[in-house]
């Protein structure tokens, strides 16, 4: 899956493109915007959005989805601007599976007919779907004498892109693509691989811990290999907290933010040690996860390790998530430095309120657009 191939421009879900000036991100527990100017990154803003209102990548409550991103388009001044959207991986169906290589209208209606065999209810005309070719396929199809590709294939209800273009129609911007979150976080990582010393034979972990997933995706040299979702993020840790200590989510949510992983707990309550094992308990079960992902991709593709891992996504935050993921798998995380592509220079006030694990999707977004000179 190469940089130049994977670039959510290349994706279908692109509406008429001219001149990009602004981005949201859609997430569980936030929205996020940003205004470009010159090539520059001018202005961000983030709206926090309580529990319940987007539920795995669904827009339950529209009214307050419709109020926080009218206030950050009236703040970063997007009306009227051609815009792009990431939203969450959950809201697509995305497929791994090998055709026949063949031309593009050719390949096209056989990517159609292996997902009306393996998502539910596919039907083509309701449907928004592109692929991404992976490259030949190392396994020789007996079925078909033609030579084989691996494809990842990318589709998404028409209704559910149409109800997003509705609201953001109505609020007087431009969507001009739609981009699943992970895709705009890869392309991220590929500008910043320009600025790091990163050979084409390492194998790169991408791991994003949301709300209420976590993503785990490879690659290398700028193609994409694997991807796995596990149903455990922030949220978990957040409701461990609201049931001990009878608290609401809102309070919990800050005691969240507090936490110190790596804290000596001898002086603790019996309480707090409780607490403490269950959310140890939770962030084994992830790694456990991490490493399953880990031990199927090297055999997939006969690395013998992983050499540089990203982590993205608000809860990797956590005080101690980062040392925790360096010691038990004995790598170093890649640090993304956002400050390049803005148009001012950033202080650490502006870097503690927008910092790079939570607005990598929404940067990524347009980082195609963004000038480094």
């Amino acid at each position: 899956l190469k940089i130049d191939t994977l670039r959510s421009d290349d994706l279908m879900f692109d509406l008429n493109k001219e001149k990009i000036e602004g981005s949201l991100d859609i997430g569980t527990s936030s929205i996020k915007g940003l205004k470009l100017k010159k090539g520059k990154i001018e202005a961000l803003d983030l709206r926090e959005i309580k529990t319940g209102v987007i539920v795995n990548g669904n827009i339950e409550d529209y009214l307050t989805v419709n109020e926080e991103l009218k206030t950050i388009i009236d703040n970063l001044d997007l009306k009227n601007k051609e815009i792009v959207v990431s939203i969450p991986i959950q809201n697509f169906f995305i497929k791994f599976f090998q055709i026949s290589d063949v031309e593009e209208k050719e390949r096209r209606a056989l990517i159609v007919n292996e997902l009306e065999d393996i998502v539910p209810n596919f039907d083509s005309n309701e449907f928004v779907t592109d692929y991404v070719d992976l490259g030949p396929s190392k396994i020789v199809s007996s079925e078909s004498e033609s030579s084989q590709i691996n494809v990842m294939a990318i589709t998404i209800p028409k209704n559910r892109v149409n109800e997003l273009v509705e609201v953001l129609v109505t609020l007087k911007t431009k969507p001009v693509r739609i981009v699943p979150d992970f895709i705009s976080i890869f392309n991220l990582v590929q500008m910043e691989k320009e600025f790091i010393d990163i050979e084409e034979t390492e194998s790169i972990m991408f791991i994003d811990v949301g709300s209420e997933s976590t993503k785990i995706f490879f690659e290398m040299g700028g193609q994409f290999k694997f991807y796995r979702i596990v149903s455990l993020g922030g949220n978990d840790i957040t409701s461990i907290i609201e049931r001990f200590y009878n608290i609401d989510r809102e309070r919990a949510e800050e005691e969240k933010k507090k936490l110190e992983l790596l804290a000596e707990k001898d002086t603790y309550s019996d309480e707090d040690k409780e607490v403490f094992k269950e959310i140890e308990d939770l962030i084994n079960e992830l790694e456990d996860s991490i490493k399953i992902s880990i031990d199927y991709y090297k055999a997939q593709e006969n690395v013998p390790q992983i050499d540089r891992v990203f982590l993205t996504g608000g809860s990797t935050l956590l005080k101690g998530f980062k040392q925790i993921i360096e010691k038990d798998f004995d790598v170093e995380i890649e640090t993304i430095d956002i400050a390049r592509y803005f148009s001012h220079s950033m202080d650490e006030e502006d870097l503690d309120e927008f910092p790079a694990q939570r607005v990598a999707a929404l940067i990524g977004n347009v980082i195609t657009e963004v000038s480094l000179k």
